[in-house]
């Protein structure tokens, strides 16, 4: 299917969405950026600070460029990591914040995703030692339990907070696609993702997104799409804009350099 046929809804935050979109159509793309998601800050990140002592032994892990973004906002960020041994980024794009707001050395795997983390030689050196995980609300569950496992004294440190649309919105989203024809949805978090097919099952609309080409980025989103009978699969090696141009190109057997 050539560009010019091929129909893209967007689901990343509103900024991701806008710039995401603006690159789909430089290639002839038609492309509809549809948030479903938005983030906010945590007032547990305050709570923290309020009783963390930094520590040179101590490691800190960065799950998003998200987390990066609303930790540097914070007063004591600076002198936190400034102290750390060792600052770890899940991949990167999060790797490349921290280097813009700290300009320090960041410990990151090839590609963004928890089974190639956990095997950086580095974590081999953490027994006995304070790490930090800074995240959303929830998520990287099997970060942790490596970790604890390494003999890691582990603490997720709660950075921001994710929104997700209300099934209102999701109504509304399901109308645009019918409507426009959309062809391919653009998602880029797991939790998105579950949050969506289980409300559009609540909904019984599950279909209409099952007919859609659909955007995973790691192996167990992969999995998990295929055991909700999900077909049309395109995996996603990293979440930048050109990375997802140019896997959505190649999954419509087209040829552009981006």
């Amino acid at each position: 299917m050539p560009p010019e046929k091929t129909k893209i809804l967007i689901t990343r935050s509103q900024k991701r969405s806008l710039v995401c979109a603006k690159l789909f159509e430089r290639f002839g793309y038609e492309s509809i950026g549809y948030p479903c998601i938005h983030y906010e800050a945590s007032n547990e990140l305050n709570i923290f600070f309020d009783d963390y002592v930094p520590k040179y032994s101590d490691n800190w892990v960065f799950i998003s460029p998200t987390a990066v973004e609303y930790f540097a906002k914070h007063s004591r960020s600076k002198e936190t990591l400034g102290s750390a041994q060792n600052i770890f980024a899940i991949g990167k794009s999060t790797a490349k914040m921290l280097k813009a707001h700290f300009g320090l050395t960041v410990i990151y795997p090839g590609s963004s995703n928890s089974e190639n983390f956990v095997k950086l030689p580095q974590l081999k050196e953490v027994k006995n030692k304070r790490v930090y995980i800074s995240r959303a609300q929830s998520g990287r569950d099997k970060i942790y339990a490596f970790l604890l496992e390494m003999g890691a004294f582990v603490e997720y440190v709660e950075t921001y907070r994710t929104v997700f649309v209300t099934q209102e919105e999701i109504s509304n989203m399901i109308h645009i696609i019918k409507r426009r024809g959309i062809s391919c949805i653009v998602i880029t978090s797991f939790e998105l993702f579950k949050y969506l097919v289980t409300q559009l099952e609540l909904m019984n609309d599950l279909a209409i997104f099952q007919e859609l080409a659909i955007t995973v980025v790691n192996k167990r989103m992969f999995n998990w799409a295929i055991g909700k009978g999900f077909a049309n699969i395109i995996e996603l090696p990293a979440v930048d804009n050109q990375t997802i141009v140019r896997s959505v190109t190649n999954y419509y057997k087209g040829n552009v350099h981006v």
